[in-house]
């Protein structure tokens, strides 16, 4: 719920939505969901049609997306709640090229000379910024930083990703981390 740019961030979410042609939206709450779903209503406020998900425990970004299995059959759209992306278009090109490309799981990424504080991700030969994702890592230390440096610099994730339905059966295999988390889903 914090602003950015005059508006709530989730706000912002909901834009770079729009701007790739989603007005169905399934949001993954918790606990503390009252603000939000305040805030968000039913979505009619912001020209899309939200709907709540709740989970009980936080397990991390692949259980949350596992928690909407019973209601997607589709190819669809994961964007964290705190992403701030710029320009809106970008939510456009990257379904364009998910679909384009036709894997099962698509990660929007940006380049960062400092990986501290990001979740990183190693692709297999890069060209012009896209390649196949061989391994992700959440916040990893300078050390193992390293082993997700290309080219001079990390590909850090933004918390923007295009799944399609096979993803679930890649989830469900996962088995949690050492904290109970199940990370990012890559298969």
């Amino acid at each position: 719920m914090y602003p950015i740019l005059g508006k709530a961030v989730i706000e912002h979410c909901v834009e770079n939505l729009r701007a790739g042609g989603i007005r169905k939206i399934f949001m993954i709450v918790g606990f503390q969901k009252g603000a939000l779903m305040d805030y968000m209503g039913d979505g009619s406020f912001f020209d899309v049609n939200v709907a709540y998900v709740y989970q009980m425990k936080r397990k991390g970004l692949g259980h949350a997306i596992l928690q909407a299995r019973e209601w997607v059959d589709t190819t669809f759209v994961t964007l964290l709640g705190d992403s701030f992306i710029e320009p809106k278009k970008e939510m456009k090109d990257l379904i364009r090229f998910h679909r384009r490309s036709n894997p099962i799981a698509t990660l929007l990424l940006f380049e960062v000379k400092d990986p501290r504080g990001y979740g990183l991700a190693k692709l297999r030969k890069p060209e012009d910024g896209c390649g196949v994702v061989e391994k992700v890592v959440e916040k990893p230390t300078s050390a193992k930083a390293m082993e997700y440096r290309t080219n001079g610099g990390y590909y850090a994730m933004c918390g923007a990703y295009v799944f399609e339905p096979g993803i679930f059966d890649y989830i469900g295999r996962t088995k949690p981390g050492a904290k109970g988390r199940y990370r990012s889903p890559t298969p």
